[in-house]
């Protein structure tokens, strides 16, 4: 009884360094495939890392190339403003004060034109505002008055 007891020990014992050597095995491979795993996200991190790094430096050469390009517009805008509006029906004020560098006038320059322009600006809102109240006026309405006399009113 002895002898039998200490043979199912024994093989009770076997059994459990067997189950403890395949567990150690088990671990060993999932420690393996862990760290595998591990350097497969870093390689993925540095590439989504490159990748973010490219499209920010692209960002970055785009907003520059656009900026460069506003301000060849803006140049040729107020190159343009200076020679195609003429002085003497008062776009000088608005075109001094869009082709002028802001920086360099004085504060009373600076206020005198923004009020020019300001004016010029409402005098153009209101020219406008006519033009597109003929539009909206019926067209037998438009016809009456532009084939009324000159000195006589159509009432």
């Amino acid at each position: 009884s002895y002898k039998a007891t200490q043979d199912v020990l024994i093989q009770e014992i076997n059994a459990l360094e067997t189950n403890l050597a395949e567990l150690r095995e088990d671990r060993e491979l999932c420690v393996h495939e862990m760290e595998e795993i591990l350097r497969d996200k870093e390689d993925e991190f540095a590439l989504v890392d490159a990748q973010e790094h490219e499209i920010r430096e692209k960002i970055d050469q785009m907003a520059s190339e656009f900026s460069s390009m506003m301000e060849e517009l803006v140049a040729k805008l107020r190159q343009a403003l200076k020679t195609t509006l003429p002085e003497d029906e008062g776009y000088s004020s608005a075109v001094k004060l869009g082709a002028a560098d802001i920086e360099t006038l004085d504060e009373s320059q600076r206020a005198r034109l923004e009020k020019k322009a300001a004016a010029f600006s409402k005098e153009m809102q209101q020219e406008f505002i006519e033009k597109m109240r003929c539009f909206d006026k019926p067209k037998d309405e438009v016809k009456e008055t532009d084939d009324a006399p000159v000195g006589s009113s159509s009432t």
